[in-house]
């Protein structure tokens, strides 16, 4: 069995709600002879269904408008960036930490100029004690910054000023015998200055050997952190259970929680679904597109296996395991019959959601071969408004005005963050 630490690099967040809708009054489009989507209304939830994008597709530009920090020297690039957005005022945002970077927040001018870097390893006010594995916008042009140790979210003035320190509540669940437990999370914040963060997950055991669950709550912190209200207990990632302990569910799907204004958007990548909740957990709407499954083949799992000898060979104490039984271990466990439907999910200032078709099994990696990928744009209404083709070897984390904020991996395997201009065709 593969013993991997139940953090990031296979992503993890989400949530999903199982619900029965029935069908009510379908609508068309006004005038739509052959409908791109279908819109029904069920029990008070819009769903949508989607057949195809209403308008032409966004295209990058030829070449990246720059790379953000550039010809300067290495403490002011980044290294391992988890997160890269635009502030209000077109200063760009980089969280690097994760596995190898500076456990710090870069911050550059729209141009990608180095300004400032704050944070960094440490046990002082502002700095981080276990790895920063992301940076989020806030209100009034704000930054937080997920510190793995507290578990806590630092927040940080416009001007990178440090401001105060968020605990992430932690909840104590008893886990069943023979599981493994799984880490919190921050998923960002409202649009009232609310955390939504989850603390650490369990395993449910399901009733019959196979794929199961891990559960965990959702909870909306109070901005001073000295509060908060549970919004739900969700599964949010598959694992695998043989009647006797837990084991690696290759190609296991996953469910993505984010706050979506004072709402939360749930992305279950089992189908090709998201969902807007409220905080009371009722959906008020469903978002589909009609995607045929994937199976999951020999080579796909050959795949995953070369990726994960590569990343574990490069990692501390390599050198004592057999990566040969790791290769053993992947090609040997339970795996899914089908791939999730996509990679990631965020959505962008005006609301809209960004759905990358599925990619590969972490969200800010690329496989050993990288392949172009594509992203679905859906409006706030549902439908699918576009699409995006991105590069091989490129990683697509936000887009603002314009422009599209990526993770290039070169050849030697080092991360450039570039600025692409984003247009229609």
């Amino acid at each position: 069995m593969i013993c991997l630490d139940r953090r990031p690099p296979f992503f993890f967040v989400a949530t999903l709600i199982t619900m029965a809708v029935l069908p009510s009054c379908d609508r068309l489009p006004q005038g739509a002879a052959d409908p791109l989507a279908i819109v029904r209304d069920s029990m008070g939830i819009t769903i949508v269904e989607n057949r195809g994008p209403q308008s032409a597709p966004f295209v990058l530009s030829e070449e990246p408008l720059f790379e953000v920090g550039a010809g300067r020297p290495v403490e002011e690039t980044p290294l391992d960036p988890t997160s890269v957005f635009s502030a209000a005022d077109g200063r760009i945002i980089v969280g690097d930490g994760n596995q190898g970077g500076w456990d710090a927040v870069l911050i550059y001018d729209a141009e990608g100029n180095f300004l400032r870097k704050v944070g960094g390893r440490g046990g002082g006010p502002g700095e981080f004690g276990g790895q920063l594995w992301s940076a989020k916008p806030h209100r009034g042009d704000s930054i937080l910054a997920e510190d793995r140790r507290g578990p806590s979210v630092k927040v940080f003035g416009p001007d990178g000023t440090y401001s105060r320190e968020v605990s992430i509540p932690r909840l104590l669940r008893e886990r069943p015998e023979g599981t493994t437990g799984y880490s919190y999370f921050f998923h960002g914040a409202f649009s009232d200055g609310s955390l939504l963060t989850s603390p650490g997950g369990v395993f449910e055991i399901p009733p019959e050997p196979g794929s199961g669950w891990y559960r965990h709550l959702l909870l909306s912190v109070h901005p001073d952190g000295n509060s908060w209200d549970t919004l739900g207990d969700y599964r949010f990632a598959q694992s695998y259970w043989d009647g006797r302990g837990q084991g690696e569910f290759m190609y296991g799907s996953w469910i993505f929680s984010l706050p979506y204004g004072d709402e939360i958007l749930l992305g279950n990548s089992s189908t090709y679904e998201v969902q807007i909740l409220g905080q009371d957990s009722v959906p008020r709407l469903i978002v589909r597109k009609e995607t045929p499954p994937e199976p999951v083949t020999d080579e796909d799992i050959g795949a995953l296996a070369d990726w994960i000898v590569e990343m574990v060979s490069h990692g501390p104490g390599s050198g004592d395991l057999d990566l040969a039984q790791i290769r053993l271990g992947v090609e040997s466990s339970p795996r899914s019959e089908t791939k999730p439907a996509y990679s990631n999910v965020f959505v962008d200032g005006g609301m809209n959601i960004w759905i990358e078709r599925f990619r590969w099994l972490d969200p800010w990696a690329l496989p050993l071969d990288p392949r172009p990928s594509t992203w679905d744009i859906f409006a706030p209404s549902g439908e699918w408004m576009s699409e995006l083709v991105i590069p091989a070897g490129v990683v697509l984390v936000s887009v603002s005005d314009g422009r599209a904020f990526c993770v290039q991996v070169d050849e030697m395997d080092v991360k450039h963050v570039v600025v692409y201009g984003l247009t229609r065709s």
